[in-house]
């Protein structure tokens, strides 16, 4: 690579000298960043929370894991790319974080203004989860993700996937007393982990650390989304580990969390990565995978009768009675019904977050019309639709088969998520929220690291420049 390519990479305000380029050399930085990444993903999956004051909002350990490393990070962050919180590699999300959160405290003054809703003073505080969800994406984006660090997001996901599927079967296996405990260390105030659970242990839904089935089912196909992206590209021990891993997952979702979004988004997500895949150097494995992951998916529905399913899921695999699904969704189309004449109420910016109004949707996009109005669900959508695009494109440029799996797999998460808010207002699940956003910093540090790279052909191998991890051996 030559010296007037790596200055123009190292001006153009990416990277600063102490990466990019100097005399000697390419210096590396952060060669345990991928693990400092799954200590804050591990932080928002099992991390307790506390409930210092009713009138404050529980304190998490996710919260210690924040500001552990944000100290670290903001320096780091304005050394490596000149900005933290509104950087470019990050704004997609953080931008739209404070924009919603801002439009949220607006609506909430608003209506307080006008005397149409009571408002307590616990509900000032949400509007702080989207700040907060800004403030985890930015530090997961300071990290620069090279061949060292995304094995080892690769490493720390396998081992997270193994201790979510241990507690899960765990609580399947003794719901009385994992109950106690969940929902002392875990479950929000007001919630109660035995609320979707049966005397019976064949119709018991785990809860996880998230107090509600379906978000722990969202999160676990988050985390398979990694191992089928990886599973496509690795070689050896690591593709075997990935694709065992994630057939775990898939297993823990049929028999634990009774989670039918969760079944859905696990096939979206899974079909999707297997074709997005089907390109040159995976598209061989890729093909395989998918005809391996069809007869799967035939041989369970064809079997679903004789095999552990929750009843739940065994239901919606056989087909169901008509009667029963034609009640349930003429039940949650009422749902959706009252909800859109709540919002029509107050459609430009919503009622804002009092606890007052009453929860109808069953669906994250009227939800969030309701509580924001159509702004901020324009800003919502626009984000999603935004992260979608930025993460196919940088799929599309990087030649790197490890930054391809991990682009692949954060993009997915956002499909997860589209697909989640059709049945469910998970988006404002506070726990969720912080699974979400790391992945999201991820997608967008990434991504735009990948554009430069691809700008200044960094992975150009015809030119005879190489990844920058790589320089070395070169």
């Amino acid at each position: 690579m030559s010296y007037e390519t790596a200055t123009g990479y190292e001006q153009d305000g990416l990277l600063q000298p102490d990466y990019a380029f100097q005399e000697e050399g390419f210096v590396q930085t952060d060669k345990n960043g991928g693990w400092w990444v799954i200590f804050l993903l591990g932080s928002t999956l099992f991390g307790p929370l506390i409930v210092v004051s009713r009138a404050l909002p529980p304190f998490r350990f996710a919260d210690v894991a924040i500001l552990l490393m944000l100290f670290t990070r903001v320096f780091k962050s304005y050394q490596l790319h000149g900005g933290f919180m509104f950087s470019y590699r990050v704004r997609l999300f953080s931008g739209f974080m404070f924009a919603m959160a801002m439009v949220l405290y607006f609506s909430m003054m608003v209506n307080l203004a006008i005397g149409r809703f009571d408002f307590f003073y616990k509900d000032l505080w949400i509007p702080l989860t989207f700040i907060r969800m800004a403030l985890i994406a930015a530090i997961a984006a300071s990290f620069v993700l090279e061949q060292r660090q995304i094995n080892q997001i690769l490493k720390g996901t396998i081992i997270l996937s193994l201790l979510s599927i241990l507690l899960a079967f765990g609580q399947r296996s003794g719901p009385l007393t994992s109950s106690a405990l969940m929902n002392k260390l875990y479950t929000l105030e007001g919630e109660q982990l035995l609320t979707q659970q049966s005397s019976y242990i064949e119709r018991v839904r785990v809860m996880g650390t998230f107090g509600n089935a379906n978000v722990f089912g969202g999160s676990l196909v988050m985390l398979s989304a990694m191992l089928i992206s990886f599973a496509i590209s690795s070689k050896g021990l690591k593709r075997y580990l990935s694709t065992a891993t994630f057939l775990a997952l898939a297993v823990t979702v049929l028999i634990t969390t009774g989670s039918r979004t969760s079944l859905i988004g696990l096939t979206v997500v899974s079909s999707l990565s297997f074709i997005l895949s089907l390109r040159k150097g995976t598209r061989i494995k890729a093909f395989i995978f998918l005809i391996l992951f069809l007869t799967i998916v035939i041989f369970i529905r064809t079997n679903a009768e004789n095999l552990p399913i929750n009843p739940r899921l065994k239901d919606l695999l056989l087909g169901g009675n008509n009667i029963t699904k034609g009640e349930s969704f003429l039940a949650r189309l009422g749902m959706w019904t009252d909800s859109l004449a709540k919002a029509k109420d107050s459609i430009l910016v919503g009622v804002g977050a009092s606890k007052t109004v009453t929860q109808l949707t069953d669906n994250g996009y009227i939800y969030t019309l309701l509580r924001v109005g159509i702004i901020g669900l324009t800003l919502y959508v626009s984000m999603i639709v935004s992260l979608f695009i930025l993460g196919i494109k940088s799929f599309a440029l990087t030649s790197s088969p490890l930054k391809r799996a991990a682009l692949l797999a954060f993009t997915m998460v956002v499909v997860n998520s589209a697909i989640f808010e059709l049945s469910g207002e998970f988006f404002w699940n506070i726990r969720y929220g912080e699974v979400f956003a790391t992945f999201m910093g991820l997608l967008c540090g990434l991504s735009n690291q990948t554009r430069y790279e691809y700008k200044y052909g960094l992975y150009n191998d015809n030119d005879n420049y190489y990844p920058i991890d790589e320089y070395e051996s070169c």
